[in-house]
């Protein structure tokens, strides 16, 4: 892959700008603050979100803006297909009380597709591109400014797969290991042979002291004075524990007689409390019953109560109605009667024309005869037409009247009727009500009968009381069997007798350990001196086991020298200019495991020059793409220091900065 065009929108001090590269080696040149470091800033940011100080996450927001959509767009040739990759952060900034709080999220497209993050990756990995391996590859700076120990990881992964047998079997002096590396591998079999080598000096130090500490055990005196006393002093043990077991057998039998009376006083006291439950199980009965019968007495009072509270309520309510129908009947009479005496409305008629009319209003002469006939006869249709009118007029009111006192009088009748239904209704409830209270006063004289029959106290029957008698007469005999039995077992309880026996027991015990003791001590000694002899052995045995594992470690250790020698001269063959040196002999003749990087045979930051170091960290990139696969551009920021001649030949792009006194960027490619 290698960059074709970079166009930045909003990205750090850079509102927009367009850069176009050349396949191969491409200079950056301008004046420090130009924008130079923008460039590789902007490629980092795009692929894995960092800058080129290695900041990940980093600000490129413009300072200037309150919010802003930074952007990077870099069109890229891939296996000479042209592909568009854009990355779009939005940032927003809020002002609160506690100071202003910036958010930011980021937006990733391929060929103008919208993509997530995680299909950037996955689509970018398609192409070949490997998002976790770009830093190492693009920026010089970022492998040697490792821990060497990373640094290891990496170069041994470079390494050709030759395991440790392998390497054990080509040489005499590592002949011994190669048999044990078929079984273990070398990190068990290093750490095996520590452990016993730490183990057999251990062993080989302490058992000597042991040895001494057994010889000034031994004891010397003879033994069958003292089995004998042992043998004594069992025997009376034996006699005191028989008389124990006699008095034992005798208080358990005691014991049983004195439970068969305890639970013969049980049996008795617990036959007066099934009597006492089942007297208040009847009493708790005749009770239950009693107020079961008032109950429902009461509940039969609360139905007619509420069944004569309804009828009240329905009364009110045909009260209500029939007054609401009497006053409907009242309005319906005045009103048919006010409509009755209504009066038909007056009609007028034209008035009839006299000599004034037959006279000129304006110069008062006497009309013509053709123009007072012709006013006459206009005068005449008027009244006729009014006449007809009139007439119609007093036909309409007629009619009027007549269907309002109709509908008064169909209202009247109407009212008249609900009225004696609702008196007959009237009639009927009072019946229902005095029914309803007669049953009521009933239900109250059963009520009183019931609460009177409650108060009566429940008498047991005679056989009640007779058998009442016989459990509590039975419970005093068994009361005062139980306190005579007692009484004797405490008074013939042996405690200071076994006690006596005890105590001696115990000082003969005492006395018969002590002397099995004596015994042991004496028997010991052989036991010390096959104790002795196995120590002595165990020690031969440790100290082969120190030979042995010193002897592994010892192969191991050229073994190890041997696969360095190899694993460097492995990897080294992937590196054109740089070489890594893995290990260094110390002034004891022992090595140690180092990472150091070295470029015509000096090492890194101490004989070699700026220029040098620069060429060593191009060609690190340029080998570790060649190795993963990939064909990415490599990115130099502060390039001063390698001249244009001295430029390390990559068959990639390579995109170098470099300050110069030029005002604007100068982009110079092949």
């Amino acid at each position: 892959m290698w960059i074709k065009k970079l166009i930045i929108d909003q990205f750090k001090g850079i509102h927009h700008a367009e850069y176009e590269f050349g396949e191969t080696i491409n200079q950056v040149e301008g004046e420090n603050g130009s924008g130079k470091t923008t460039i590789p800033d902007a490629v980092l940011w795009l692929f894995v979100d960092c800058n080129y100080n290695l900041r990940f996450n980093p600000l490129v927001a413009p300072l200037d803006m309150a919010e802003s959509s930074p952007s990077v767009t870099a069109v890229c040739d891939i296996d000479g297909t042209e592909v568009t990759i854009t990355k779009i952060q939005t940032n927003t900034r809020t002002e609160t009380e506690e100071g202003v709080k910036r958010s930011s999220n980021n937006r990733y497209v391929i060929n103008e597709v919208p993509v997530t993050q995680r299909d950037f990756k996955k689509k970018l990995l398609q192409y070949g591109i490997d998002t976790d391996l770009i830093l190492p590859c693009v920026h010089p700076m970022v492998f040697t400014s490792q821990k060497g120990a990373d640094m290891k990881k990496i170069l041994f992964d470079m390494a050709s797969d030759k395991t440790d047998l392998d390497v054990a079997k080509t040489s005499e002096e590592t002949a011994y290991v190669a048999k044990l590396l078929e079984k273990y591998t070398s990190d068990e079999l290093i750490a095996k042979s520590k452990a016993t080598k730490k183990k057999s000096d251990e062993m080989i130090k302490a058992i000597p002291e042991r040895i001494t500490g057994l010889e000034q055990a031994k004891v010397a005196a003879d033994e069958n004075p003292i089995i004998d006393e042992i043998n004594s002093v069992e025997g009376a043990i034996e006699l005191g524990e028989a008389e124990l077991k006699l008095i034992d057998e005798e208080r358990a039998k005691q014991s049983g007689e004195l439970e068969k009376i305890r639970h013969a006083l049980f049996d008795a006291q617990r036959a007066v409390v099934d009597f006492e439950k089942e007297e208040e199980l009847n009493e708790a009965h005749f009770k239950r019953k009693q107020a079961e019968h008032s109950l429902e007495v009461k509940k039969e009072i609360n139905d007619f109560s509420a069944r004569l509270a309804e009828l009240h309520i329905q009364g009110k309510r045909l009260e209500a109605e029939l007054s609401s129908q009497c006053a409907k009947k009242e309005i319906a009479t005045k009103q048919y009667r006010d409509k009755k005496a209504e009066k038909a409305p007056e009609l007028t008629l034209p008035r009839k024309l006299t000599e004034r009319d037959m006279v000129c209003p304006c110069c008062g002469q006497e009309l013509p005869a053709d123009q007072k006939q012709k006013k006459i006869k206009e005068n005449e249709n008027r009244i006729k037409m009014q006449k007809a009118d009139n007439e119609a007029v007093l036909a309409h009111w007629k009619k009027s009247r007549d269907a309002s006192l109709k509908k008064i009088a169909d209202e009247g009748q109407a009212a008249c009727d609900a009225i004696r239904e609702i008196e007959r209704k009237q009639e009927l409830l009072a019946i229902s009500i005095a029914n309803t209270q007669k049953e009521l006063n009933l239900r109250q004289t059963r009520l009183e009968k019931a609460l009177a029959e409650e108060t009566e106290q429940y008498k047991p029957s005679e056989e009640t009381l007779k058998k009442r008698e016989e459990v509590t007469v039975a419970v005093k005999d068994a009361k005062r069997q139980f306190e005579e039995a007692s009484q004797k077992y405490m008074e013939s309880d042996p405690v200071e007798r076994k006690k006596a026996i005890n105590d001696t027991l115990r000082g003969l015990r005492s006395k018969a350990q002590d002397l099995t003791n004596q015994l042991a001590v004496i028997r010991k000694n052989s036991d010390i001196d096959a104790q002795i002899e196995s120590l002595q052995n165990e020690r031969m045995k440790y100290e082969q086991s120190k030979a042995t594992a010193e002897k592994i470690l010892y192969q191991m250790d050229i073994l190890s020298r041997m696969k360095n020698d190899l694993l460097v001269e492995d990897i080294n063959s992937h590196f054109s200019l740089v070489k890594f040196q893995l290990f260094e002999y110390q002034k004891n003749g022992n090595y140690k495991e180092v990472c150091v990087p070295t470029i015509d045979g000096y090492r890194f930051g101490e004989s070699t020059n700026t220029g040098r170091e620069l060429r060593g960290k191009i060609d690190i990139c340029h080998s570790l793409q060649k190795f993963y696969g990939m064909n990415l551009p490599i990115l130099l920021d502060n390039a001063e220091s390698l001249n244009s001649y001295n430029v390390p030949d990559v068959d990639r792009q390579l995109i170098m900065m470099r300050v110069t006194d030029d005002k604007e960027l100068v982009i110079k490619h092949d």
